[in-house]
């Protein structure tokens, strides 16, 4: 649940569906139902919550990291130089990057992005390998760097 204290009013949102609240801080610790979605919701304590907040904002900066990773490295697979260990290497990246960015769908509820993303991840599988001409695996490394890129944006976490 993401929360913040301003103006003598605690801020937080429905962990289920976002849906944003307000309480005063004498509410604090009090439980009732969300009008969105039904789920039960707990006012936060207000000492607690802005400590909430930054940590929910260290979490928006650092979830572009594996798909930056990946994209750097998918585009320098674009080369034809680079010798077979480098995309074993990509295949072993690109599966863990995938399947970790699929899990932080399902735990956003995203059900779309969760079967993109493992689809993904299960195509750069390094165990059981799909084997291409490097044509095609060209034409697909551009469109997993297409991928990894609006996934920066479709997996953002909310701080405010």
């Amino acid at each position: 649940m993401t929360q913040e204290v301003s103006d003598s009013k605690i801020h937080f949102r429905c962990s289920k569906c976002q849906a944003k609240y307000s309480a005063l801080p004498e509410q604090s610790g009090k439980k009732g139902i969300c009008k969105n979605c039904g789920a039960q919701i707990k006012v936060p304590n207000p000492d607690s919550a802005s400590s909430k907040a930054g940590d929910a904002a260290i979490t928006v900066r650092r979830i572009w990291i594996p798909q930056t990773l990946a994209s750097v490295m998918l585009a320098w697979a674009l080369n034809p130089d680079n010798p077979y260990g480098y995309y074993i290497l990509l295949r072993w990246v690109c599966c863990g990057v995938f399947a970790y960015l699929a899990y932080q769908a399902f735990d956003q509820e995203k059900q779309g992005w969760v079967w993109a993303l493992g689809i993904t991840a299960l195509f750069y599988n390094p165990i059981f390998s799909v084997h291409l001409n490097r044509e095609l695996w060209s034409i697909i490394n551009v469109i997993t760097i297409g991928i990894a890129g609006v996934s920066i944006f479709a997996l953002r976490f909310e701080n405010d």
